[in-house]
């Protein structure tokens, strides 16, 4: 098995012989990537520019149904 290379990948070190990234235990960790519904769902900062979802801070969007004040109702 060692003379087909198969574990060539363990001998690989970073740079002037020092350890990888990852063997290193001083360095930070990776953040764990996100998932898929995680990306898909994500909530994404409001600024103004986007389209306004019903139900969401609906406010200045006048409904049909609702009267208004110049049909005199108070």
């Amino acid at each position: 098995m060692v003379e087909t290379e198969c574990f060539k990948e363990l001998n690989v070190f970073g740079p002037n012989g020092t350890l990888s990234p990852d063997l290193n235990r001083s360095y930070p960790p990776e953040p764990p990537k996100k998932g898929l519904l995680q990306r898909i769902f994500k909530r994404q900062v409001r600024n103004g520019t986007g389209p306004v979802l019903p139900g969401r801070d609906n406010q200045h969007v006048q409904s049909p149904l609702t009267p208004t004040v110049a049909e005199g109702i108070p």
